[in-house]
């Protein structure tokens, strides 16, 4: 049977090296935004008018790039 591989080894870590790093980053956006809609009464209370996450963006903004 022929195989082949699609990327080599040093394509492969090139590209996904850094995977865990990204994971935890999202994560610990995620738990940002999760606890500021907490704050607005949880994930089934509407959203108010003055509901503000700007601010998180901006913490993580330097990771987004």
């Amino acid at each position: 049977m022929f195989t082949s591989r699609v990327l080599q080894r040093a394509e492969a870590k090139a590209m996904f090296g850094n995977v865990e790093e990204i994971y935890g980053m999202n994560n610990t956006f995620l738990g940002a935004l999760r606890r500021r809609r907490a704050e607005y009464g949880g994930p089934t209370a509407p959203w108010p008018d003055d509901g503000r996450i700007a601010d998180i963006f901006m913490r993580f903004g330097a990771f987004f790039k």
